[in-house]
């Protein structure tokens, strides 16, 4: 099994909450600087209006949880599950920049910080957050809110990876 070296982590611990804000104080996020060479990078869609009602998008990441992942006690899938689907409504409202998105994709704990982008472009639009207890209805979080975060993150001291 191939292993990979973790340079630093960040966990947000305070937020500059957009004007009209509804979610969490400080919003579950954190990142990981990996040490790797040559992979290629993503852009957030950060542009007002950029996420409609409708659009398709699709996901990659470990969307059904650990459960696929060992469903014998032992190694079933390394690899990410590409997923695809819509973006079923914002919230709290329609408007340039909304707070969050619900999804059709159907996720497991475990996909939480996966990637949305557009169906056909590697532009990131959402992250997946979490999921309605007991419904089919996952949470995902817009690119310009993380876009916020990732800067919030770049001010705080960094944890050296052991």
């Amino acid at each position: 099994m191939a292993s990979v070296d973790v340079n630093a982590w960040w966990e947000l611990s305070a937020f500059s909450a957009p004007q009209y804000w509804y979610g969490e104080t400080v919003p579950d996020f954190a990142s990981v600087q990996l040490n790797v060479k040559d992979v290629p990078s993503v852009k957030l869609a950060t542009a007002p209006g950029s996420l409609r009602i409708g659009m398709s998008v699709a996901t990659a990441g470990f969307s059904l949880g650990e459960s696929v992942l060992l469903p014998y006690k032992k190694v079933m899938q390394l690899t990410p599950l590409l997923l695809r689907g819509i973006i079923s409504g914002p919230f709290p409202f329609p408007c340039p920049q909304p707070q969050g998105f619900t999804l059709d994709i159907m996720m497991q704990g475990g996909a939480s910080g996966s990637p949305i982008f557009l169906e056909g472009d590697p532009l990131v639009v959402d992250m997946v957050s979490s999921g309605l207890r007991n419904t089919n209805i996952n949470v995902a979080l817009p690119s310009a809110l993380i876009a916020g975060a990732l800067e919030s993150l770049l001010s705080i001291p960094v944890q050296v990876g052991h």
